[in-house]
């Protein structure tokens, strides 16, 4: 992984942490929804496997390429995240996916209903020249590691 900077949080910081706890009661609220229709739920994981490091690989270098380009979006990250875990069988490892993605979710959700509600909480341009030097250092680590 890159050695950057560490991102510091906006101003707008409580706004977003309530749209976030908004979409987290919304997300409580669906659990309890399947857990009325299906009952209690185990499953096999079902990660690891065959071909899913190229998954990965294929995400991460769609991202990277995209917020590199200025053409980021919600979709790309939530892909990545998605693939990664697909990938993970180590219990430990997927569970620290399965939380990214459903971080993303709720910060994207949040973001909808930010938008919905005619809030412009970022990204301001020194956002987004932050996201495409992330981007652009990932996918010349990952060039060099080939």
């Amino acid at each position: 992984m890159a050695n950057l900077t560490l991102y510091l949080e906006p101003e707008d910081v409580p706004q977003r942490r309530q749209l976030d706890a908004t979409v987290l009661q919304d997300v409580l609220n669906e659990r309890i929804r399947q857990d009325r229709k299906f009952g209690p739920q185990s499953h096999p994981n079902g990660t690891g496997g065959r071909g899913t490091d190229a998954l990965v690989r294929i995400a991460r270098e769609e991202c990277n390429q995209a917020f590199a380009e200025g053409q980021g979006t919600w979709k790309h990250i939530l892909d990545e995240e998605f693939c990664e875990a697909l990938a993970e069988s180590d219990p430990a490892k997927l569970r620290k996916e399965l939380i990214q993605i459903a971080a993303v979710a709720v910060a994207w959700a949040g973001d909808l209903d930010a938008k919905q509600a005619g809030l412009n909480l970022g990204p301001t341009e020194e956002d987004r020249a932050h996201h495409r030097a992330l981007a652009q250092a990932e996918l010349k680590e990952g060039m060099a590691n080939g």
